[in-house]
């Protein structure tokens, strides 16, 4: 037997909700859930989840994720962008490898203006410049990529 995937759609909404994120579920025909991020134009994001019709007996579902990086987006922002929605989607729930730990604890002690943490759900560095008014930030699940960047904007 199928499962209702209009019904598991609307869990997933639901779930979204719980974490302030609004979804819309479509119903005509093959069910359609969209998730769209707060900003519209550059930057903006859009996430549709439908189910797999070929899929029978069980549910699978197809996600595809659209993201219009602002014009003149840094490579190394738009690179990190692509490898922690990779990451999350391959390896959600993950350790940081301990040698990679260690080596961005050292650097970053030598940086006392940056702050990085592992995003274990995502499994990505998160790493921020610790100016409140500074728009350097970058995520990757590499952190000789988080070196690089501090580097280059330090």
């Amino acid at each position: 037997m199928i499962p209702d995937p209009a019904r598991h759609l609307d869990a997933i909404a639901a779930a979204l909700a719980s974490r302030g994120i609004p979804a819309r579920l479509t119903c005509p025909g093959t069910p359609v859930l969209t998730v769209s991020g707060a900003a519209a134009g550059p930057d903006a994001a859009t996430v549709t989840i439908h189910a797999d019709p070929w899929a029978a007996p069980a549910l699978a579902l197809n996600c595809t994720c659209i993201w219009d990086p602002a014009p003149g987006a840094a490579p190394e922002t738009v690179a990190a962008t692509a490898a922690g929605v990779l990451a999350a989607a391959g390896h959600p729930a993950r350790p940081a490898a301990p040698a990679g730990a260690s080596r961005l604890a050292a650097f970053l002690r030598r940086h006392p203006g940056w702050s990085a943490f592992w995003d274990k759900q995502y499994g990505v560095w998160r790493a921020a410049e610790d100016d409140p008014l500074s728009a350097w930030y970058t995520e990757t699940p590499e952190p000789a990529a988080v070196i690089s960047y501090i580097t280059a904007h330090t």
